[in-house]
């Protein structure tokens, strides 16, 4: 934040719905006054703060101007959307007299965003105090007695959190549909797999959509063995109809190498019957490939992965894609490309000039006529799979 414009926005008259700042350590008290000056014009729905100092030492004077900031958030009246993205340090939580002396603001949030291993004091009282009105949550630390907090949540549409104590509580939540679990093992997180494992068997049978993040690219069997608890309780399959891994810090992986994440994942396809998108988050192997037969994902239309080549265009013409699509009719393949720098155009691409793969991006494999309706969006790279 220039320091400039944001003394004009602690005097200005005119009233923004949304604050969007990427400031630094030293400025946070200038930050305070753009907020408490836009929350007194009455339009301000959305906060969207970064704070960055990660290589400066934080001292005691930042801590209780942050501590400050995050408190006058908290008692920002008609918020409908928080988001920050704080670096260390981590503040002391709130002892449970402070919390009671605490007023609570009428309930208006809708979204709350945290991100990094960063714990707000002020956390759980947002969640307390918003538990009416919370769609879509997202916290990327553990925060104590969330999941108590969370379940109570008529409305929680969609959550996004890494393992957390209690978590077969969520079970409560009547509304969710879409969540997000950040898998990132430490010798604390180690001792709730257990309750973990047993709140994904359940909670699989209701969801609509699920992403397995394994933050950190963890290949550890403790972590990947997770993927077995997509087959849902004995009696009840799951539900799923979209299912998205990521592999390395919230992404797709790198390269044309299966991931080691998905060697389980061919043992619990016969229980996703209602799946209709699979992204793999990198390259599957054979064994995956040919365990889509055409009967398990019977509908299933959409499927996003590396091409399991490093030449993708190569890869894209070849029989497993023809063999795959033949047996998934409607089936459109989303192929992240690694494609070569133009310096390094392989041989295969030398040679056929049909097709021209972006570097970035993704490019979309079908079977379908051009002109027929299939309600997928096609990439602006395409290409027609002739099967028959």
């Amino acid at each position: 934040m220039h320091d400039k414009s944001g003394r004009l926005l602690t005097r200005t008259h005119c009233a923004v719905s949304e604050l969007k700042f990427f400031f630094y350590a030293q400025e946070t008290s200038l930050a305070a006054q753009v907020l408490a000056r836009q929350a007194s014009l009455g339009s301000l729905k959305r906060v969207r703060f970064c704070v960055s100092d990660f290589c400066k030492p934080i001292n005691e004077s930042f801590q209780r101007k942050l501590r400050a900031l995050l408190h006058q958030i908290l008692n920002t009246h008609g918020l409908e959307y928080i988001s920050l993205n704080l670096c260390e340090p981590e503040l002391p939580a709130l002892s449970s007299s402070d919390e009671a002396r605490e007023v609570p603001v009428p309930a208006s949030l809708r979204r709350l965003k945290y991100f990094h291993p960063y714990l707000d004091p002020y956390l759980p009282l947002h969640l307390k105090w918003h538990a009416a009105t919370l769609e879509d949550v997202s916290l990327a630390p553990a925060v104590p007695r969330a999941a108590f907090l969370l379940s109570s949540m008529p409305r929680l549409r969609r959550l996004q959190c890494t393992l957390q104590e209690d978590m077969e509580v969520l079970l409560q939540c009547p509304s969710l549909e879409t969540f997000h679990l950040m898998i990132y093992l430490t010798d604390k997180s180690r001792l709730l797999l257990p309750q973990v494992r047993a709140f994904l068997k359940k909670v699989v049978t209701r969801l609509d959509n699920l992403v397995l993040d394994f933050w950190g690219g963890d290949e550890s069997d403790e972590a990947t063995d997770l993927v077995l608890c997509l087959e849902g309780t004995e009696t009840t399959p799951a539900a799923l109809r979209t299912l998205k891994f990521l592999i390395s810090d919230g992404c797709h992986a790198f390269g044309p190498d299966p991931t080691v994440q998905l060697r389980r994942l061919g043992a619990v396809l016969h229980r996703l019957p209602n799946l209709t998108s699979l992204d793999l988050g990198g390259a599957p192997t054979r064994v995956l490939l040919e365990a889509l037969d055409g009967t398990v994902l019977p509908d299933l239309v959409e499927l996003t992965m590396n091409a399991p080549w490093e030449c993708p265009h190569d890869w894209a013409h070849g029989w497993q894609a023809r063999a795959l699509m033949r047996r998934y009719r409607r089936l459109h393949v989303h192929i992240h490309p690694m494609v070569h720098q133009e310096y390094e155009v392989c041989e295969y691409c030398r040679k056929h000039k049909c097709h021209k793969i972006p570097e970035f991006g993704r490019c979309t494999l079908f079977s379908h006529s051009k002109g027929a309706r299939c309600d997928v969006k096609h990439e602006k790279c395409e290409i027609a799979v002739i099967v028959s």
